[in-house]
Order: C-alpha cells, then sequence, then structure tokens
C-alpha cells in the first residue's frame, strides 16, 4: 500500500500534538484508514519517543519519519541530512526515513 503524506498546508495541526494531527490525518481527502503514513517533517524520526513513534502508535499504523532535517532540491526530491551552521545542508551528515511500527516505545 503507498503511503500517505499528509499536507499540512491545507488543515490545522499542532505539530507536538499527536491527537490533534492523527484526528486531523483520520480526516484528510484521500488518506484510507491504516494506510502507512510518511511524515515530510524535520526531525519527527529522531529517537524512538518521536513524535512518529507516538502517531504510529495512535494511528495503529506504519509511520516513516525523517532523522535528521528534510531537505528538498530544485526538482523537488526529498533528502534528510545534518544542518550547517549557515542553514545549508550538511551533505557529510546524512540521515534517513526511519520505520516506526505500532506498538513502540511512547513519549511520556
Amino acid at each position: 500500500m503507498d503511503k500517505f503524506e499528509p499536507d499540512f498546508k491545507k488543515a490545522y495541526c499542532i505539530a507536538n500534538d499527536v491527537l490533534i494531527c492523527s484526528h486531523t490525518i483520520e480526516t484528510m481527502p484521500g488518506y484510507k484508514i491504516g494506510q502507512p503514513i510518511r511524515l515530510l517533517s524535520c526531525n519527527t524520526g529522531l529517537s524512538s519517543a518521536s513524535f512518529a513513534q507516538n502517531l504510529a502508535n495512535k494511528l495503529n499504523v506504519s509511520v516513516w519519519a525523517p532523522n535528521k532535517y528534510l531537505w528538498a532540491d530544485n526538482y523537488g526530491r526529498h533528502f534528510v541530512a545534518g544542518k550547517k551552521s549557515n542553514g545549508e545542508p550538511d551533505y557529510s551528515d546524512k540521515g534517513s526515513f526511519i520505520e516506526f511500527k505500532p506498538g513502540g516505545k511512547k513519549n511520556g
């Protein structure tokens, strides 16, 4: 099943509130209950106690999230990497999308 990429620009969502975001995702046009999710939001997959893990637990689906900053090149392709002190991508500090499965560690 294809991963769903929530478009939070068109919806009300508080970045650190899993309850609000899970409800927002569930009611978005195009989302199918049980569909895996890919978050296009920096550092949401930083640790096992991350926002992504909490969202996976709440929605009972796999959630893929970047463990560093999320960048896009001039062609709209996404990549995950650290950030230099000047605000530019640090290509030597590569990151990745991490899968968080339901039932993992909860934050708090």
